[in-house]
């Protein structure tokens, strides 16, 4: 196994191999461990202090996993059964939001930024004069209503024939408002999935977003919706509780290759090809997210739907027909503004990543996917180089921060590991001090990166938790497929492609009609 793929040990356990530590001195002694090394173990195991009662220890099991349960009695009391915990576990009911079907876009979109959420669930009157909520507004939802206002979606008489919809059209078109509804029907999703909180737990959510589902609604015996659960939140839950669950933390040592996780099959746009081709890619792959690459097909960023705010004001409306190089620079330089210094996630891992860093890192940056790279032969050369070219530069820079680029420089797990860069994606630079050697800068940085051969998702994650946790193999594209032959008939087809989902959750799972 390659040094960057075996997982970070414990701060507090630096020896690992039972000697006695030696107070460390000098600068040793004063450098504070990265976030990178506290983020790629799962965090520690909750004590017996930790629990309010002594109920709550009555509802934790011991693990059967042989290799966990051998531990020491103290902690082997406190490991559950994942797969049977119930849904009320893991919702963020705080997080709920709900948004009328009549607000108009702008309303909605102002009120994913305001309570900085990725999606709203939209209440809609149903024909028995109750609310349903089978639909929901998100940020790809924004990517649509851009493309069909700059007229790059074309829609055929035969898929929408209403005028309603026709006229809603051109008002968008003229500037006029439209309800969020109506810009939510425009994108091709599988409608909103339910799973009763009591009738339903873990292992029935870990089968569903497996499958490409993105979030499903977590319902009460009234059906009112008491959460919304993501792929993301399942992660992070998952990963913040690892440590309790049988068979989940002995898979984070292994690697990607070893775990044949990820796929060879990538979505991505040329640095110099415009903004509007990577939205409208983006649009026609049902994608949340692209790769960003030069013309060797080095990795140089990454472009998701989220980012598309950016463009959403007229003001910004020329960045669509400049470069997606550009865009990346525009965005760095916005996190300056506002938060005094350009930080920004590094979204790729290599082939012989741990599973465990992979997680981390997905968790830090709020990703869907990672991109994985190779990386090049002569990677030590390319770094002396760009070290060199740093130096020569930094008196240009400003005193407060030295500049490297302008543009995202991701840093490898190798390099991280030993430098003060975090690993899991902050690197400080000053887009307003431009160096005489940019240029040259840029293209060591894309391969200082890696070339770009593969990417691995939440989805992926979860489908080996399935795999491995549950003993099914379920096709991890499921949903992906589905959008995108859905996108190809009528919008009310996708709820025809339901029957494999409510297959999977045994029986738990529903949803509400269009109708």
């Amino acid at each position: 196994m390659s040094h960057n793929s075996a997982p970070f040990r414990h701060p507090g356990n630096i020896m690992g191999n039972g000697a006695t530590p030696v107070p460390l001195s000098g600068a040793a002694a004063q450098r504070k461990p990265s976030i990178a090394e506290f983020l790629s173990s799962p965090p520690p195991l909750e004590t017996p202090a930790m629990f309010a009662n002594n109920d709550e220890i009555s509802h934790l099991s011991l693990s059967r996993n042989p290799s966990i349960s051998s531990r020491s009695s103290s902690s082997s009391n406190y490991f559950q059964e994942w797969l049977e915990i119930p849904l009320s576990q893991l919702i963020e009911k705080n997080k709920l939001v709900f948004i009328d079907g009549d607000m108009s876009f702008e309303e909605a979109f102002q009120t994913l930024i305001t309570y900085n959420l990725t999606s709203l669930p939209i209440e809609a009157p149903a024909s028995n004069g109750s609310k349903n909520h089978c639909l929901t507004f998100d940020y790809t939802d924004l990517n649509t209503y851009l493309l069909m206002v700059l007229n790059k979606i074309k829609f055929s008489d035969s898929e929408k024939c209403d005028s309603q919809f026709w006229s809603n059209v051109e008002k968008a078109r003229n500037g006029g408002q439209v309800p969020v509804k109506f810009v939510a029907e425009l994108n091709t999703k599988i409608p909103l999935l339910y799973l009763n909180e009591r009738m339903a737990n873990l292992a029935n959510v870990v089968e569903i977003l497996g499958l490409g589902i993105h979030r499903i609604a977590i319902v009460n015996d009234r059906e009112n919706i008491t959460g919304i659960l993501s792929q993301r939140r399942l992660i992070r839950y998952l990963w913040e509780n690892a440590r309790k669950f049988s068979g989940l933390d002995v898979l984070f040592p292994q690697t990607l290759l070893e775990l044949l996780l990820g796929s060879s099959s990538v979505v991505a746009v040329y640095e110099d090809e415009p903004l509007i081709n990577a939205l409208l890619k983006m649009h026609n792959e049902k994608m949340s997210s692209l790769a960003v690459v030069d013309r060797n097909f080095n990795l140089i960023g990454n472009i998701s739907a989220v980012d598309v705010k950016h463009v959403s004001s007229s003001n910004n409306s020329h960045l669509l027909i400049k470069s997606c190089m550009n865009f990346i620079s525009y965005i760095l330089n916005q996190r300056g503004l506002e938060n005094g210094q350009d930080i920004f996630p590094i979204f790729h891992v290599q082939g012989s990543s741990s599973l465990g860093r992979t997680i981390a890192k997905l968790v830090a940056t709020k990703a869907h996917r990672l991109w994985i790279v190779k990386p090049h032969k002569n990677l030590a050369a390319i770094n002396t180089h760009v070290h060199s070219n740093e130096s020569s530069s930094s008196s240009s820079a400003s005193s407060s921060t030295v500049a490297a680029s302008t543009r995202d420089v991701p840093i490898s797990p190798v390099q991280s590991h030993h430098h003060k860069h975090s690993d899991h994606g902050a690197v400080q630079s000053n887009p307003g001090t431009p160096s005489p050697s940019t240029s040259d800068l840029d293209h060591l940085d894309a391969l200082r990166t890696g070339k770009l051969v593969g990417v691995v998702s939440l989805t992926d994650i979860l489908n080996l938790y399935v795999e491995k946790a549950i003993g099914k193999k379920i096709d991890p594209t499921s949903a992906r497929k589905q959008r995108r032959r859905s996108s190809n008939s009528t919008v009310g087809s996708a709820a025809g492609g339901l029957d494999e989902f409510r297959r999977s959750a045994s029986g738990s799972i529903s949803t509400v009609d269009h109708n």
